[in-house]
Parts: C-alpha cells; structure tokens; sequence
C-alpha cells in the first residue's frame, strides 16, 4: 500500500476513498500504481498516456461538485504534509500548511473543520495538537496548519510546506478576480524541498489560473505541472445517481460544468476563447520591436475586466500581398 493512502487510512482513519480518489493522491507523491484500474483511471483524469513515477510540486485538479475534492483529497493532504512529511527546518524557521478558500469565511470554516475534526478524531493526530484558533492548528513539531479566505491571504515569513488553492477558480475580492495575485504572493514562500502547491476547484469561466493550468497542461507531457480533470460521479461513485440525473433535467449546461467538470463556454465573453487562440500565432515572441511604418500605431486600453491579463497593449495594421 502507498505511503499516503496507508497514512489517510490507518492514522486518520479515512477509509471511504474511492479507487480515482486514491489514483488522485497517489500521484501527487508518484506512489505506484498497482493495477490495471488504477492506470486506466490516472489517464482518463489526465489525459496522459503514461503514469511517471514522480513526485510533483505542482497540481490542479479540475472537479465536479461532491465529488470529494475538499474532504477526501484537500484536507487529508494537508494533514499528510504537516504530519508526515520531515522537512529539515532552521532553528526558530515555522512552516506552514495553508488552505485558501474563496472569499467567504464560511468555505474556510468548512475546510477548517474537516482538518480539525479528523485529527480530534485520531489518538495520534490529536496528541500533536498544540494550540488551536479560529483559523490555526499549531502543531507540537513546529508546524501551522492555517486557513484563510483568499480576499485576506497574507502568508509572510514562513516557509509554505503545502498551499491548497481550494476553489481557486472561483476566487474574488471585491468583485474581481485575484487568483493569480494571491498565489504569485504566495510562490516565494515555496521555499522548502518540495513545498507543494496545490489547486483545486470545480470550473467555471474559461479565464484564470485554473483555466490556464487545464488548456496548457493537461494531457500534455511536462515537468511543471499535472492537470486531472474529473466529472463527480467518477471521483465520487456514491453520489446519487437521482441528483444527477435531476441537475442534468434541470439545466444541462450547469450539469456539464458543476458535475462534470467541464468550463463554461457560454460565459466566455465576447468571442470564443477558442476562436480567439485558433488565431494567435503563439511562436512570435510576446513583445515586438518598434517598426516605422506610414500608418500610425495605436493603443487599446481596458482597465475594468477584472483579470489578471495586461489592460494595455499596441498594434498596428499590416497591409498583406
């Protein structure tokens, strides 16, 4: 049995996780997979046609609602990376395990809780406890596992041994999109021997980090990052087959993105962002050197989307034949 799933099961003593749920977790740290299931499941979440045993640094995970994401896969990482994993810290060096959640404190609750109440849960975990908050476990071997909304995500000083973008496609403030804000802030604290980063959210819009990670990483072999992308009944196979088939019935459209996990193409905007790359010339490099021409440059502004993406940029028209 993996190290992981042997810890979930055996220390917290979670053993409700699903065989695509365990593929999921064995993943992140390259624990083998043992069967021919277990293969089949990892390259219809990914995409991929090979399984490297590896560990990753980086992972999004794209998943329907109730398929587990949170609870099964989230939180017992977390607990895993601040229990489990020996990282050699400097004297007086505090690392940290930190879940992100949406703006709303009641999300952060919610993961808080699953955290706390399986080490409470467990002899072992709870004899680590040292101190707990509102948002905080400190734990006797030094580290913090802590949780916050993403309009308040401030982690300064200490070493991120894990961050769990929970719902990262869905991150706002004040009605804007700050997912790639936060975690650019949160990358320099990465700083341990595979300090982990980890999103995972149901989809949304096709624009962000999460959209970013599944369009230039998923079923693509690479190095930076693994993308799974799975629909709740394949995480989830207990879910109700009624509620399903209800949500389908109800609005096929919204079944498609919140249950299996696929992006909205209708909330796009404008154009297509299909249309819109099928038109891009991605080897040209992102900035051109100025050239004289008769005709004059000229600039378009947009400074209320709401993105991550540059509001300004030049262009000019180039007469073809």
């Amino acid at each position: 049995m993996s190290g992981i799933i042997r810890f979930i099961e055996e220390v917290i003593g979670d053993k409700s996780l699903s065989p695509a749920q365990k593929v999921v977790l064995k993943s992140v740290y390259g624990d083998p997979l043992e069967s021919a299931e277990e293969l089949e499941f990892f390259g219809r979440m990914t995409g991929l046609a090979r399984y490297r045993s590896r560990e990753w640094d980086e992972l999004t995970i794209v998943a329907g609602r109730g398929s587990g994401k949170s609870n099964q896969i989230a939180s017992n990482l977390a607990i895993y990376e601040a229990v489990a994993r020996k990282h050699k810290l400097s004297v007086g060096e505090i690392a940290a395990v930190t879940i992100i959640s949406t703006e709303q404190k009641r999300q952060s609750r919610v993961e808080f809780n699953y955290i706390l109440k399986k080490m409470q849960r467990s002899p072992v975990l709870k004899s680590m406890i040292d101190s707990v908050t509102t948002d905080e476990i400190r734990l006797k071997n030094g580290v913090i596992i802590m949780v916050m909304p993403c309009n308040l995500a401030r982690v300064r000083g200490a070493s991120i041994q894990m961050c769990v973008a929970d719902e990262v496609g869905f991150w706002k403030s004040e009605g804007h999109s700050v997912d790639r804000e936060v975690l650019e802030g949160i990358r320099p604290g990465l700083r341990l021997p595979h300090s982990k980063l980890i999103k995972i959210s149901s989809p949304y819009w096709m624009r962000g980090e999460l959209y970013y990670d599944w369009k230039n990483y998923f079923g693509k072999e690479n190095d930076d990052v693994l993308v799974f992308q799975a629909e709740t009944k394949l995480l989830n196979p207990a879910f109700s087959e009624r509620k399903l088939e209800a949500a389908r019935k109800r609005d096929p459209v919204a079944f498609a993105t919140e249950y299996g996990a696929q992006f909205r193409t209708d909330l796009a905007g404008l154009l297509d962002p299909a249309v819109v790359d099928a038109a891009v010339n991605h080897d040209r490099p992102l900035e051109l050197p100025y050239r004289s021409l008769k005709g004059p440059y000229t600039a378009f502004v947009d400074v209320a989307g709401g993105g991550w993406q540059g509001f300004l940029c030049l262009g000019h028209w180039t007469r073809r034949g």
